[in-house]
């Protein structure tokens, strides 16, 4: 049991590590305009959908370190 569960571990990093796929997170952080932002990540409905069903978040971006005292709340409709 415990060389099937290698070989499988082995190649999900085989293939992060050469990139396949994509980023399987809602936010992805980037930079824009010098600072650092979190964005929507347009591939994460892949995950859910099929290719012809896929929903995609609406763009938005927010700074990625958030003010003290602050709260993020988050609605989806």
């Amino acid at each position: 049991m415990g060389i099937p569960l290698i070989l499988l571990l082995s190649a999900e990093a085989l293939l992060r590590l050469a990139g396949y796929g994509y980023h399987p997170h809602f936010f992805q952080k980037l930079m824009v305009h010098g600072r650092s932002v979190l964005a929507d990540n347009q591939e994460y409905g892949r995950r859910f959908f099929p290719p012809g069903l896929v929903r995609y978040p609406r763009p938005f971006t927010m700074p990625a370190v958030k003010p003290p005292d602050t709260l993020r709340i988050f609605c989806a409709r």
